[in-house]
């Protein structure tokens, strides 16, 4: 999500460029497959996703209408919120609260190296690579 920004997306070379959104509560859910030359556009402060479907690169411009749109990863964020509250706010015992928190994936691409092993290509752990949410390289 970009708290700051709308954001653009225009596919240069791709054959399944998936992008999507959740509108504000109690509104729709939008998902558009994208090719070469097409685009896709998602609202300020609006959840969002994009990923690759295809086997083959996918190159896209993606801009934005400010110059620090920001980010915040949702599952990352919602896992910085106390537990008491996450407690009450899920209707959950704490024991729960804390399983959840570990078991969020050190990237915000789960299923990559499924992804990956589907295109033949070696799993990296994303960890190895950079710093990636709550996990430390």
């Amino acid at each position: 999500m970009h708290p700051r920004a709308s954001e653009l997306f225009y596919v240069i070379n791709a054959t399944e460029l998936v992008v999507g959104f959740v509108e504000e509560n109690g509104g729709r859910t939008v998902e558009n497959t994208l090719k070469t030359g097409q685009l896709s556009f998602v609202p300020k402060g609006l959840m969002h996703w994009h990923y690759n479907a295809g086997c083959e690169d996918a190159v896209f411009l993606s801009t934005f209408n400010h110059e620090d749109p920001g980010v915040v990863t949702i599952v990352n964020a919602l896992f910085d919120i106390n537990a008491t509250s996450l407690q009450a706010a899920l209707n959950v015992d704490r024991a729960l609260v804390a399983d959840l928190k570990t078991s969020v994936p050190p990237s915000p691409v789960p299923g990559i190296a499924e992804c990956l092993r589907r295109c033949g290509l070696e799993a990296v752990d994303p960890c190895e690579l950079k710093r990636c949410g709550n996990h430390e390289r």
